[in-house]
């Protein structure tokens, strides 16, 4: 699963029910989810939210799932609720800025012959030329 999807409480569902060991829990889930997934192509989160895609095949009109709450169907709403809670266009920058600077870390490591090389990689590694160059 990416953090890209836009089929959050769908794709909570499946992990509910599907196992990797054994797969899926209960008869006919797999069709489901496929059916579940094949509708939330189709439409946007603003013609069609994933609650109301899971209560189309689950025939619930309360579709509750744990850790989601019992939030509005209109994702922009949730937003404006919570405004200390950072966005995904935020948490994605944050997780490269630490990618990066764990590189550089590492890099440095390496270059002291602190920490060896991993198996498969070169001895200069990009970010060893840039901090080379920055040097």
């Amino acid at each position: 699963m990416t953090l890209t999807s836009f089929s959050g409480k769908i794709e909570t569902w499946r992990l509910n029910h599907f196992d990797e060991e054994t797969g899926w829990t209960g008869p006919d889930l797999e069709d489901i989810y496929d059916d579940m997934m094949n509708l939330r192509e189709s439409f946007t989160l603003e013609e069609m939210s994933d609650k109301k895609i899971m209560e189309r095949f689950l025939g619930r009109h309360s579709v509750y799932l744990r850790g989601w709450g019992r939030s509005d169907d209109n994702p922009g709403a949730r937003a404006s609720t919570k405004p200390n809670q950072p966005g995904y266009q935020e948490l994605l920058q944050k997780y490269n800025d630490v990618s990066t600077h764990l590189d550089e870390f590492f890099s440095i490591l390496r270059q002291n012959n602190i920490m060896p090389l991993a198996s498969g990689t070169s001895e200069a590694s990009d970010t060893d030329t840039n901090l080379d160059n920055s040097e």
